[in-house]
């Protein structure tokens, strides 16, 4: 089991940019008073926001009441104050997605705070607001002739914005564990074309579990924004995991997320081992024939699989052959390998897809380095990598990206990045001359 420390927190007070456009300023309660064992409630961290451990305050200076916030807004703002410190945060233990190596978290200091701190809340799908005035599916079927999904007289809802104020009563609802009354607070503004409170309750009390958990899914998509996503390395395998922050939320995940979800029955129709190599050699010495590469061998890794530069588990990798007959690490011949648990993890996360189509998928595109490898210069992988780069910056900030930020695992895994598109400039140049 592993900790995760925590990156330094930014000096107090701070200027917080929320998702509405409003900005704050964060700091310590001028009063001074004991310190706050635990804040494990909405409740409790709304008290503790409101004077009690911190001073939230327009930009101006003048005074702010809480309740007045949206609830997205809320959230950010708490996030940020678990992260620096003036909120107790309780760690958890989290499973790592791709070796099962249990971490355990502090999940709002691992949420990536730069463009939230720094007023960079400007991109195209991390700061996307919530549309409030569209209807969203709760029903689907399947269709049995073409496998596709399409909707069948489908049962739509529309949310409504929230005010602290106005959720409040949700959190009390939460602590009954009740469906009916945390249904009727959950802010549905029309229900199958129905608007009227009465009317909503009464079609709300006969969803089925499946539409009762995307109306759940949709209402953490109205109040959380997407930066609210704790990101932490696993220091056995390198992976960048994923987890919602923080802790405590209307609806939290178990401190305890550490037991394997049970898997789905139709997993049995996932290949084998042995099922899956036959696919890749098949597909193998079909496309080196096509591409006409020469032989490559074809190796399927079932251990843990290797990350790309940004953490991600791999599909494939490319591995070029050793220019100095054995003289470096680098194999004598290149090879291509597939990894059979990111396969396998896709098709627990996602659902059932076509694996024999994303088995040749993925040998075409690690052929294709190959080819690259012995053209001289690869620039897909240049690009590939360039991608890297530029969805850090994306989930970092631009300030805090120049600054360095995000830790010293992640600056020390992406200066190679920065010097292979150096490297890309340079080679376009000469390439001119």
């Amino acid at each position: 089991m592993r900790a995760i420390m925590r990156s330094a927190p930014r000096k107090l007070p701070l200027q917080v940019h929320l998702p509405s456009g409003a900005i704050v300023r964060l700091a310590r309660a001028s009063t001074k008073r004991s310190p706050l064992d635990a804040c494990d409630t909405l409740e409790l961290q709304l008290h503790a926001l409101s004077g009690q451990a911190a001073e939230v305050r327009r930009a101006d200076g003048t005074n702010l009441d809480l309740e007045t916030l949206s609830l997205e807004d809320f959230h950010v703002l708490r996030t940020v104050a678990l992260a620096v410190g003036l909120l107790p945060e309780e760690p958890v233990k989290r499973r790592c997605h791709n070796c099962d190596e249990i971490l355990v978290v502090a999940l709002a200091s691992a949420v990536p705070l730069g463009p939230i701190l720094d007023g960079e809340l400007d991109d195209h799908e991390y700061d996307e607001p919530f549309d409030f005035s569209a209807t969203h599916p709760l029903t689907w079927r399947e269709q049995e002739a073409s496998g596709s999904t399409e909707l069948e007289d489908p049962l739509s809802v529309r949310l409504a914005p929230l005010t602290v104020a106005q959720a409040r009563s949700l959190w009390a609802a939460l602590e009954t564990r009740d469906r009916r009354r945390i249904g009727r607070r959950l802010g549905v503004a029309a229900l199958g074309g129905v608007e009227d409170p009465r009317r909503i309750a009464r079609k709300m009390d006969k969803l089925d579990d499946e539409s009762w958990e995307r109306l759940l899914d949709l209402f953490e998509a109205a109040h959380y924004t997407p930066r609210l996503i704790a990101r932490t390395v696993c220091p056995s395998c390198e992976a960048e995991n994923t987890y919602t922050a923080p802790r405590v939320r209307e609806l939290p995940e178990p401190d305890d997320a550490t037991e394997a979800l049970p898997e789905p029955d139709d997993i049995k129709a996932f290949p084998s081992p042995d099922a899956f190599f036959a696919s890749m050699e098949h597909h193998g010495a079909r496309l080196v024939s096509k591409l006409g590469v020469g032989a490559v061998p074809m190796i399927l890794e079932q251990g843990v699989p290797h990350v790309d530069d940004g953490g991600v588990p791999l599909l494939g990798s490319y591995t070029p052959k050793d220019e100095d007959a054995g003289g470096g690490s680098l194999p004598a011949v290149g090879e291509v390998r597939l990894y059979y648990r990111t396969f396998r993890n896709q098709w627990l996360d996602e659902g059932p897809y076509d694996v024999d189509a994303e088995i040749a998928e993925t040998i075409e595109h690690e052929l294709e380095h190959h080819r690259a490898f012995l053209r001289g210069w690869d620039e897909t992988d240049a690009q590939e990598r360039a991608q890297i780069v530029e969805e850090r910056r994306r989930i970092r900030g631009r300030a805090e990206t120049r600054r360095g930020g995000g830790g010293a695992s992640s600056l020390g895994r992406t200066w190679p990045l920065w010097a292979m598109l150096m490297l890309l400039a340079v080679l376009t140049y000469l390439e001119q001359r």
